[in-house]
């Protein structure tokens, strides 16, 4: 499974009984089989995070995101910043705002500083990532972060935070991020620091070897070989095609393999941060799939991903768009071969219906938005051609938010994938009186519905606001 590109540095800040000593987590600490589940239980238990971001610094979360997808027990995490759950790890995710480098390289201190006296007092974990900040950072630059992370250390006595390079550029060796880099791994090095050595776990397949940043490697895994260009990660995926990792749909900026890495890597410094001794590291010439765990009826993994590949049916021939009938537009759907059904844009709302009524108990969907900025779907519901139809259930996506109607109540959630996905598997599942809700398998939304929502009988409609819609695959279960 190959998909596309991340990278990112970032700071980490914890609260713990820890005594100073050094870590160091790098390409050598990928394979979390080896490590004892009573430290990932004590981390999940122990620790609170914030993580402030840009897009480059997803990378991690992605890794995790897919580690939770095959074993959502033993590697759950929450980004709800509402009551913490037992036994899930808290992760507040892009807070604070920004990254480490912008809007300059000193803001994000002010705002650790505001977040550990603040609203983030019971937050014993803090991480920001750059955006590539550190290949145009001088020496003098590199030395304001390590003395303001050194500040923060003085005034937060019992928080610890936790070191990290710079992604890679393909300046290689001899580049100036290369340097940059061996300055913080040196610094932390000479004062006992930890350090979560980002460069250097995405210079490494997964079984170790070859050292990619020599060769001149980017964060999207890709150098130039012969004139050419080579993806490594890709490369190894395609001689390893039974590895059993488990990789995120997409990753910003990279290969999903590299995300995966660093979300394992993520994990394995937790445990040693919860007391865990690893023994001595050395390069893995094997990986180890993880402890495969089937998700509770009663957490968003209930639609599971075996059905996703058993049961999407995709758009083919024409006749497989003869039950479906446009709505909200007085041109005709366009069925291409192949491609899909293509709702064209006019009017406020452009859709498909299927014809008939029934109740939906799982409805999943790939669509892409062509023109616009919204996608939405209807279930068991009396829809006329609006956004809030008073009976029934929907959702829509639109930018970095997700809306839930249910009898034309509202409820706003994060869209998982963040603004400017274009891009959509939706995925609905009705088990008993809950409603879960997927987008790119990850969750959005788990909520309680009115019995009658469940066991009632309306129309199945998937389109757009204002948008020009492509559907291109789709599944339903109905009674």
């Amino acid at each position: 499974m190959l998909l596309k590109k991340s990278a990112g540095i970032g700071v980490l800040v914890f609260a713990a009984s820890l005594a100073f000593a050094q870590v160091i987590v790098d390409h050598r600490c990928t394979d979390i089989a080896r490590i004892p589940e009573e430290f990932i239980n004590k981390a999940r238990k122990e620790f609170r995070i914030s993580y402030g971001h840009t897009s480059h610094g997803s990378q991690i979360i992605s890794g995790m995101e897919a580690l939770k997808e095959v074993n959502p027990v033993l590697y759950n995490f929450s980004t709800d910043t509402g009551k913490i759950q037992a036994g899930v790890l808290s992760l507040w995710d892009r807070i604070p705002r920004g990254d480490l480098g912008n809007p300059d390289r000193k803001t994000w201190a002010e705002q650790t500083e505001r977040l550990l006296n603040g609203p983030g007092k019971d937050r014993n974990v803090v991480m920001w990532s750059w955006c590539g900040q550190v290949s145009s950072a001088s020496r003098s630059d590199i030395q304001t972060y390590l003395n303001l992370m050194e500040d923060l250390e003085k005034k937060f006595p019992r928080v610890k935070f936790i070191y990290m390079t710079g992604h890679l550029d393909g300046s290689g060796e001899k580049g100036n991020l290369h340097e940059r880099n061996e300055q913080i791994r040196d610094f932390c090095r000479k004062n006992k620091k930890i350090l979560f050595d980002f460069a250097d776990i995405e210079s490494y397949a997964p079984t170790g070897g070859i050292d990619y940043m020599k060769l001149g490697a980017k964060d999207s895994c890709v150098l130039r070989v012969k004139k050419r260009a080579f993806n490594w990660a890709e490369d190894w995926i395609n001689k390893n095609p039974n590895h059993n990792l488990e990789l995120p749909s997409r990753a910003a900026h990279t290969h999903p393999l590299n995300a995966a890495m660093k979300g394992r890597a993520f994990w394995w410094l937790l445990a040693e941060l919860a007391g865990w001794q690893p023994p001595p590291k050395t390069s893995n010439t094997t990986i180890s799939p993880i402890a495969r765990v089937a998700a509770p009826v009663n957490t968003p993994q209930a639609v599971q991903q075996a059905e996703v590949a058993s049961h999407l049916y995709n758009f083919s021939k024409i006749q497989d768009y003869r039950p479906w009938a446009a709505s909200g537009t007085s041109s005709p759907i366009i069925p291409e071969d192949g491609k899909g059904i293509l709702i064209p844009l006019e009017k406020d709302v452009s859709a498909v219906m299927f014809r008939g009524r029934m109740c939906v108990k799982e409805l999943e969907f790939k669509a892409q938005i062509v023109k616009g900025n919204t996608l939405a779907w209807y279930i068991n519901t009396d829809w006329i051609e609006n956004l809030s139809p008073k009976n029934g259930i929907g959702g829509i996506i639109r930018g970095d938010e997700c809306l839930l109607l249910i009898n034309g109540n509202l409820s706003k959630y994060k869209n998982p994938e963040g603004a400017g996905i274009k891009e959509f598997h939706s995925q609905v599942a009705i088990r008993g009186n809950r409603l879960f809700w997927r987008i790119n398998r990850k969750p959005v939304a788990d909520v309680e519905i009115p019995q009658a929502n469940a066991d009632r009988a309306g129309s199945l409609v998937i389109g757009g606001w204002r948008s020009e819609i492509r559907l291109g695959a789709v599944f339903f279960k109905a009674q």
